[in-house]
C-alpha cells in the first residue's frame, strides 16, 4: 500500500492462491437428554458456517430410519408423505444468509421423533448451499 514491494516465498504465494472464500456448512444436532428411553426424541437442528464466505440458499434434508416423525416446528417441512421413509427438509428463507465463523449457529428447527422402545435412531443428512458441494452426514442416536 505504501508503494514498496516485498519478495514472497513460494509457500506464501501458494497459501494466498489456495485460500478461496467458500462457505462450509455443518449441521449441529442437540438431542434432549433422557428423551430416547421415553419413546420420543427431541432433536434440535442448527446450521453453522465454518467456511470463509457467506452461505446463500442454505438448507438440509434429513432421512430418519428407526422412527416416525411425531411433529416438526414451522421452519421444517415433513416430507414423510412423499417419501418411503421419515424425512424432513429445511431451506433458509429467501434473502437470508448464514455468516461465517464466529457468527452463532442458526436454529433451523425442532423435530420430535417417535421411536420404538430401546431402538436406535439413524439420521442421514445432506447439507447444502450455493458454492458448496453437498455434504452427507450420518448420526446414530440411542442404543
Amino acid at each position: 500500500m505504501d508503494g514498496r514491494t516485498n519478495k514472497m516465498e513460494h509457500f506464501q504465494i501458494r497459501d494466498m492462491m489456495l485460500r478461496s472464500a467458500v462457505p462450509d456448512l455443518s449441521l449441529v444436532l442437540s438431542i434432549a437428554e433422557g428423551s430416547v428411553d421415553e419413546g420420543r426424541v427431541l432433536i434440535r437442528c442448527y446450521l453453522k458456517n465454518i467456511g470463509r464466505a457467506v452461505a446463500k440458499y442454505a438448507g438440509f434434508s434429513m432421512r430418519i430410519a428407526g422412527g416416525a416423525i411425531g411433529s416438526v416446528n414451522q421452519t421444517l417441512v415433513d416430507m414423510s408423505q412423499l417419501n418411503a421413509t421419515a424425512c424432513v427438509q429445511f431451506a433458509m428463507p429467501a434473502g437470508q444468509v448464514i455468516h461465517p465463523d464466529p457468527a452463532p449457529a442458526i436454529l433451523a428447527g425442532d423435530i420430535e421423533v417417535v421411536v420404538p422402545a430401546r431402538q436406535p435412531l439413524h439420521l442421514h443428512v445432506d447439507v447444502y448451499c450455493e458454492g458448496m458441494a453437498v455434504r452427507s452426514l450420518s448420526h446414530t442416536v440411542g442404543h
